[in-house]
């Protein structure tokens, strides 16, 4: 087993809470997590807003009694998970509602993550927490696709609604999906035309194929990818995001448990074979090391053989393991944009990575060029980064709708 450091007191509680289906083993986890004298129980409410899994942690203090835990503390996570649970129900309810709206259309339709990842992994909706609604769709729907949702009371916010038709074209090339807000009740929508910015990977990943139907509640179900390729598609977007939330782990660890040495190997094989193998080692070395869970020996071995898996998973473990946010950390969020090029050794990806990381989106939309100096935006990247450096501007996080 790789050792890439020490878990803080409080990190080792939450990861034993999101341990997953519940076991004595994870009760006996907790109950020495808590054990742990130098456990700081504010530090532990402020990692579970860093990590999003109020409802495990919850959940596995319920379980395991947590005599220690200040009551206050204990009462914020129940509210919290409570307020999870419901805004999930909502979710899973608009879920099935534009799905059935975009195939009224004649508009192919899958669910990312969500209501459909939250039952093939934790056979609930109550447990995980969910910031917004992920569907996609082929990119030749995406126009007709947003005025489908438009009509369903959803504003475009992501590129903005004044974007040119040159503006849209190239955010087509270069990105991964628009962002719209429902106009009431303020839930946002993700709508994919790729599953990741590169084409290259997008078409690797190939979510179209097998797809199946997750029943939801009753005869209600929603289309999803299928097992192996929603495991490639969720280690490839942990591996983007460098894994800073633990939450994310927990999905792999989750949809991971239980499978024999064979059936983990042969998950892993599928994501080679699909372009994301490295994003799959680090996600399984990272498994393994939060969750004391042993990979297969062979597999384990061949994984750490790889000089670039084995610094992908400890940048991985740097950067859960860090109680700030990547945004809060100086020049983290340009670490995790340069380690995505181990994850791949074409060069079009590489490509494609670097150059979308030069459009610096807020830059065009505020100061317009006609097409004819568009080469001017990746030379202007470098001096509008620095300057907000400098003026203590936030740096762009990872994990924000646009990028991960």
């Amino acid at each position: 087993m790789a050792d890439f450091g020490e878990l803080s007191p409080e990190l080792r509680l939450l990861a034993a809470c999101v341990r997953w289906p519940p076991s004595p083993a994870r009760t006996a986890a907790i109950a020495d997590a808590l054990a742990n004298p130098n456990l700081d129980w504010a530090r532990v409410a402020q990692a579970v807003e860093r990590h999003r899994v109020a409802g495990f942690v919850h959940d596995g203090l319920t379980a395991a009694g947590a005599p220690s835990a200040p009551g206050d503390l204990l009462d914020a996570i129940r509210e919290r998970a409570s307020g999870d649970s419901l805004r999930n129900l909502r979710f899973a309810g608009e879920g099935l509602r534009l799905v059935r709206l975009l195939r009224g259309a004649d508009i192919d339709v899958l669910v990312l993550k969500g209501s459909g990842l939250m039952m093939l992994a934790y056979g609930d909706l109550a447990i995980r927490q969910s910031r917004d609604l992920d569907l996609l769709v082929p990119v030749g729907s995406i126009i007709q696709a947003g005025e489908v949702c438009q009509r369903a009371g959803y504003d475009r916010i992501q590129p903005p609604p004044a974007a040119s038709d040159i503006e849209l074209a190239e955010w087509l090339r270069w990105r991964k999906d628009f962002i719209y807000r429902h106009r009431t009740s303020s839930l946002t929508l993700e709508l994919h035309f790729r599953p990741t910015v590169s084409p290259g990977l997008a078409q690797g990943l190939d979510l179209w194929r097998g797809r199946r139907e997750i029943a939801i509640q009753g005869n209600a179900s929603l289309p999803a990818p299928d097992g192996e390729a929603l495991y490639a598609y969720l280690c490839l977007h942990g591996a983007l995001c460098a894994w800073f939330r633990l939450k994310w782990l927990a999905d792999i660890a989750a949809l991971t448990s239980g499978r024999s040495e064979a059936e983990l190997e042969a998950l892993h094989a599928a994501a080679v074979a699909r372009g994301v193998g490295r994003a799959s080692g680090q996600a399984l070395l990272l498994v393994e090391a939060v969750f004391d869970r042993p990979l297969p020996a062979g597999l384990g071995r061949s994984l750490l053989a790889d000089p670039r898996v084995r610094w992908l998973a400890c940048f991985g473990f740097k950067v859960m393991s860090d109680p700030r946010t990547p945004d809060a950390v100086p020049f983290r969020s340009s670490q995790i944009e340069l380690s995505h090029l181990l994850l791949s050794d074409d060069w079009r990806v590489w490509l494609h990575e670097a150059r979308g990381w030069l459009i610096d989106w807020p830059l065009v939309f505020s100061f317009r060029l006609p097409k004819v100096l568009w080469f001017l935006y990746p030379a202007l990247r470098g001096p509008v980064w620095l300057a907000r450096k400098l003026s203590g501007s936030p740096g762009r996080d990872p994990g924000d709708p646009g990028r991960a």
